[in-house]
């Protein structure tokens, strides 16, 4: 079974899911004790049996211990025993109380794979991603690896996505009802776009514009298709919460509930994507759209140099196309949809193999579509040229084909042609705009080139751009 979102560097040894039954009655009496003693101290004996599912009147009777002359951890020992829940198991929901100090009592007793739970991973986004797909794994053995034939017979509920929201900051988190109600209960008139993993919809929310991106994860028994949409979400909030800038999105918050995921953007928007304006579904807007053909494209690339240098590692979007570009009322592009946005390695460095390829699309240059898939900033850089092909070239309506556009610009400037045939000339023009249009798709013609070695970085990308008007 393959695990799509673990890092190269935290590969287990093993060809699938497996939960060592290490019984917790079995521990020593001495750790036992003290672990009662250290939930009690804590107070964490309530928590913990509320995760684990323990019913109410059990709470209760934890709770009138010191009555009987006994504790609520002794008591919680007793029934962990008595329902012979494994060290394993709870090791894995001390993890989602984040309680360490009993986690580093049963570090011993539990299998090596899940003593990654106890590594800090504040700062490791990679390590983040990989704990929260063990505790998928495990959830997974657990509720399937009881009785052979479960997954199909449809015996698990979907997954909730409650249990794997403990590690992400719940600071800008807001009740579901409240973000249901922006879209009036998911009204099918206020959707936008339909994803493979999403479904985007328009909604007014303090008289601002906004859109809210819902997620459902409804697959029952799916393992790797549970892990692969979580993944998507999570990262989506994670690289909005790290990465703010003016040409990014700004994520105002998020709720969940059930199998389901809301995030709310608010940057005042306008309530479609820049693939709309392109293929000309709003031509109310065409002739606004035309004048700000440079700007746009100067405020993605702005984005994408941000994404790519304002930390430590570079952030590859990986999923740069007009779909996922946004614009605000001043018609300022928003760059979204991080999910599939990974790490890599910079500038300097060579470009990584991968073995995970999420797509085959006329916006992935040649390195990333062949085997190995190779990935680095010049991924981005290819995706931005094909972006502003289609901005500034001519295309039948609905039909953005900016991979055989691309061919025809290579070709003609390759041998000093003239390429204002086919630029856009839905707008209108006058002799500087054709300029401004020729030399955008000359930056394009450098972005695009097959050769990543030779396509520019973003920052000197921006560097032309800013170059166009003098």
């Amino acid at each position: 079974m393959r695990y799509p979102m673990w890092d190269d560097r935290f590969t287990y040894p093993v060809e699938g899911p497996s939960i060592i039954h290490n019984s917790f009655k079995d521990l020593p009496f001495s750790v036992k004790k003290e672990f009662g003693e250290v939930l009690d101290l804590m107070c964490k004996w309530r928590m913990l049996l509320e995760r684990m599912n323990f019913v109410m009147e059990e709470i209760k009777r934890a709770e009138e211990q010191k009555k009987v002359g006994s504790t609520p951890g002794i008591f919680t020992i007793q029934q962990l025993c008595l329902t012979d829940r494994t060290v394993t198991d709870v090791f894995v929901y001390l993890d989602r109380i984040k309680f360490r100090k009993g986690m580093l009592l049963l570090q011993d007793y539990v299998p090596e794979k899940y003593q990654i739970l106890l590594e800090d991973d504040e700062k490791d986004f990679k390590l983040f991603l990989t704990k929260i797909s063990l505790h998928l794994e495990y959830d997974y053995c657990k509720n399937y690896g009881v009785e052979d034939g479960a997954e199909e017979r449809g015996a698990v509920p979907p997954l909730d996505i409650c249990d794997y929201m403990y590690c992400i900051d719940d600071s800008v988190t807001k009740c579901y009802d409240d973000i249901q109600k922006l879209t009036q209960r998911f009204k099918p008139s206020t959707i936008v776009y339909k994803g493979s993993f999403n479904i985007l919809y328009k909604a007014v929310a303090d008289r601002n514009r906004v859109i809210v991106k819902r997620y459902q994860f409804n697959e029952l028994g799916h393992f790797e298709l549970n892990t692969h949409q979580l993944e998507i979400a999570l990262k989506d909030v994670k690289y909005m919460q790290m990465y703010q800038h003016p040409n990014i999105m700004l994520l105002s918050y998020f709720g969940f509930r059930g199998n389901e995921m809301c995030l709310v953007y608010n940057s005042n928007l306008l309530h479609y994507s820049l693939d709309y304006y392109i293929r000309g579904i709003c031509p109310i807007h065409v002739a606004m759209i035309a004048s700000k053909k440079l700007p746009i494209s100067r405020g993605i690339a702005e984005g994408l140099a941000f994404l790519h240098t304002s930390h430590d590692r570079p952030l590859i979007h990986m999923n740069i196309r007009p779909e996922n570009i946004f614009l605000d009322h001043r018609l300022r592009p928003k760059i979204t949809n991080f999910g599939f946005s990974r790490e890599g390695p910079s500038a300097k460095d060579p470009p990584v193999a991968s073995d995970q390829q999420y797509e085959r699309s006329g916006y992935f240059p040649p390195e990333y579509t062949a085997w190995p898939h190779y990935i680095s900033t010049k991924l981005d850089v290819y995706a931005f040229g094909m972006l502003m092909i289609q901005l500034t070239a001519f295309r039948e309506k609905g039909d953005p084909d900016s991979v055989y556009i691309r061919h025809f610009i290579h070709a003609q400037i390759d041998q000093d042609g003239d390429i204002q045939d086919i630029i856009d000339l839905r707008d209108w023009v006058d002799r500087n705009t054709l300029r401004v249009y020729n030399r955008i798709l000359h930056v394009a013609y450098y972005c695009t080139k097959e050769d990543y070695i030779v396509r520019p970085e973003m920052k000197t990308v921006l560097e032309h751009l800013d170059r166009i008007n003098h």
